[in-house]
Parts: structure tokens; sequence; C-alpha cells
């Protein structure tokens, strides 16, 4: 089975986003934005990301904040 860094690291040349872009806007809306959803699935829906989107940018941010 893959592990999430795989998705996080290789997303941007499969997908048409990149994971470190929508890590850095994730972390910057949950420091800045105190109203900002702690739950995933209330964050994709307020992005407009399905899961497949939205794992690899916090698997990112978990791998980078280690």
């Amino acid at each position: 089975m893959p592990k999430d860094e795989l998705f996080a690291s290789f997303d941007q040349f499969w997908k048409e986003w990149n994971p470190a872009e929508d890590a850095r806007r994730l972390a910057a809306d949950l420091v800045n934005d105190k109203t900002f959803p702690r739950i995933l699935p209330e964050i994709g829906e307020r992005y407009g990301w399905e899961a497949r989107r939205l794992n690899p940018a916090v698997a990112y941010l978990i791998t980078v904040s280690l």
C-alpha cells in the first residue's frame, strides 16, 4: 500500500494541484481564521476539495512539521 507521503510528493506531477501549495493555504487559514473548521470534511467542503486533494495537503503538513 502506498504511504500518504507518496501522494504529497508526486501529486504535483500527476494532478492539476500541488499539495505543497494546498498545504500552505491550509496552514495559513488554520492560523489566521479563528472560524476556520478543524474537521476534515468541513475543510474539504469549504475549499470545494474532495478527500483525494485534501489528504495529500494534510499529509504534507504532517511530514513537514515532524
